[in-house]
């Protein structure tokens, strides 16, 4: 249930920070049930890393961490999968009418 997780607080910027707190949007977003929820955690997050991008100069000199590069690009890719879920409200886009068969649509 949403209301359960806690956002860390971090006391200093850092990336084990920083992918903390990703992770608990990817959790909240992929807990959503409705695109209320999916607008409100994105919004949120939206938030969070315009402060983030306030800070991100501060530690510049740091040599990006593959495995922690690795694990924000994993779970940004779980984030962006549960949020399109539910803000595509179930639809799919048409099917292409040209798709499948020998030419079908003679070009």
């Amino acid at each position: 249930m949403v209301a359960e997780l806690q956002r860390p607080t971090c006391t200093e910027v850092s990336a084990k920070c920083a992918i903390a707190t990703m992770e608990y949007f990817g959790a909240k977003m992929c807990t959503c049930k409705d695109k209320g929820c999916a607008e409100a955690t994105n919004e949120e997050m939206a938030t969070w890393g315009t402060e983030m991008a306030k800070t991100a100069g501060a530690a510049k000199d740091d040599k990006p961490d593959p495995a922690l590069a690795k694990r924000a690009s994993d779970v940004m890719t779980q984030y962006t999968e549960c949020m399109t879920k539910l803000l595509m409200d179930g639809t799919q886009p048409p099917p292409d009418p040209c798709a499948g068969g020998a030419d079908p649509c003679g070009n």
